[in-house]
């Protein structure tokens, strides 16, 4: 389960089986489709090749700890956390082994936030476009002192061991959300720079989850708070240099520096700028104890509908009804509680990027 919500070009030996740049090779998985390996080697071919002609923004500069960004040093960057991507598959149908260890580092867990589900409506399920499963197996062999070890097949009769020895093994999972016409800068050119730099963002913003240590580890996304446009989800950051601003830093350097994208591409992707910049936290609001009878009194409800809905959840009932009175009980409190001057308010930081390893 953690594997789930912590949470992919080899073609044949006649073809180059990896990617060549930066200080090692990427390993791309055999059984991602040959469409999709192609497309991907073509958008890691343009990263390769973009010209960041225009002075990047101090903010970038800071977020990638770069002394200035340009193709070698955004490919490197990317390759420093990134090893292989795989395709779209069950944890349990991933070739896993382990081998006991206790030379993992001890310190603080990282932030993991809880959030209940929402019920699906119409039977409808999401699909993958990009996950950093590298980070959660780690994690997952940290918290189990199992060392883990995915082999990942890249050709007919050739495969790649990757020891997972920190989270920046980097093992990235693609799936066809990351092609979808639906999420594409350009939906009548498939073949636009704008739609390779759209999934070059998208790529940037999973390897921040390669970083981290302790608390910080894999830079996990927090959950949206009520009202905002993901109310509930893993979809926001509660730091100010997660993967989140990470992938809007880039893509608003693209948005800069490409030439041959139209007014109507970069329009779109100002909108996914925008729309990752939406999702990080700036702030937490913290409701006081014992400051009013009627805040303490939402706080019982709260907490009553949300012990009902767990009981829903575990009995694979969860209803509409009762997960919208839970978001509508923590509006009314953040509510009353700020008419009261009953709040606090966190201020979200840099978290620390440095990453974990096994010592070995």
């Amino acid at each position: 389960m953690i594997l789930k919500s912590l949470i992919s070009f080899t073609i044949s030996m006649l073809l180059m089986p990896q990617v060549q740049g930066g200080d090692r090779e990427l390993i791309m998985s055999s059984k991602i489709g040959k469409d999709q390996r192609k497309t991907l080697k073509q958008d890691l071919k343009h990263l390769v090749e973009f010209n960041f002609a225009k002075a990047a923004d101090s903010r970038t500069l800071e977020l990638l700890n770069v002394n200035d960004l340009n193709s070698d040093t955004a490919y490197n960057w990317l390759r420093a956390r990134v090893s292989s991507v795989i395709e779209d598959s069950d944890v349990n149908k991933l070739k896993i082994s382990a081998k006991a260890s206790q030379a993992y580092p001890n310190n603080q867990d990282p932030t993991i936030e809880t959030a209940l589900p929402a019920p699906r409506q119409g039977g409808s399920k999401g699909v993958t476009v990009m996950s950093n499963i590298g980070t959660a197996l780690y994690y997952a062999g940290k918290t189990n002192n199992q060392l883990y070890t995915l082999k990942v097949k890249t050709g007919l009769f050739s495969s790649k061991k990757i020891p997972l020895t920190s989270p920046r093994s980097g093992i990235i999972q693609i799936g066809e959300g990351l092609f979808m016409k639906k999420y594409l800068m350009n939906k009548i050119d498939e073949s636009a720079m704008a739609n390779s730099l759209g999934r070059m963002a998208v790529f940037f913003h999973e390897a921040r989850h390669s970083d981290g240590n302790g608390k910080s580890l894999g830079f996990f996304h927090a959950v949206c708070p009520s009202g905002h446009d993901f109310q509930g989800s893993y979809a926001c950051d509660r730091n100010l240099n997660g993967p989140y601003s990470i992938g809007a830093q880039m893509m608003k350097e693209f948005i800069k520096n490409c030439d041959e994208c139209s007014v109507s591409e970069k329009e779109q992707m100002r909108l996914r700028y925008l729309d990752s910049i939406n999702r990080v936290l700036d702030k937490t609001p913290v409701v006081r104890e014992n400051v009013d009878a009627e805040i303490e009194s939402l706080k019982l409800q709260l907490d009553t509908k949300k012990m009902i809905y767990q009981l829903e959840v575990v009995t694979g009932k969860p209803t509409l009804e009762t997960y919208n009175s839970i978001i509508n009980l923590e509006k009314e409190l953040l509510a009353k509680a700020n008419e009261l001057d009953a709040i606090e308010f966190i201020p979200s930081v840099d978290w620390d990027a440095n990453s974990e390893r096994v010592r070995m």
